[in-house]
């Protein structure tokens, strides 16, 4: 599964729906807040943010997920 993290309302939507056309499972948000425990409670394979989105609205929470034993090996990609 694959967690989009996008603050953007029509992006977060236009990237969903591409992953979801090809296949892939998607989750999406635009709370920053929401990511750690998002994370926590779903089979995320791959996380895809916004730069924006970590550094104006939860900066830490990236980070808190870097130190989170099997969580802290979930492949990001940062989108500039």
């Amino acid at each position: 599964m694959i967690l989009v993290g996008e603050p953007d309302d029509a992006l977060r939507a236009t990237i969903t729906a591409k992953l979801l056309e090809e296949g892939y499972a998607v989750l999406a948000t635009a709370d920053g807040s929401s990511i750690v425990e998002m994370v926590r409670q779903s089979p995320i394979s791959l996380l895809l943010l916004d730069t924006n989105f970590l550094s104006q609205q939860e900066p830490t929470a990236w980070c808190q997920l870097r130190t989170e034993g099997e969580k802290a090996h979930i492949p990001t990609l940062l989108m500039v």
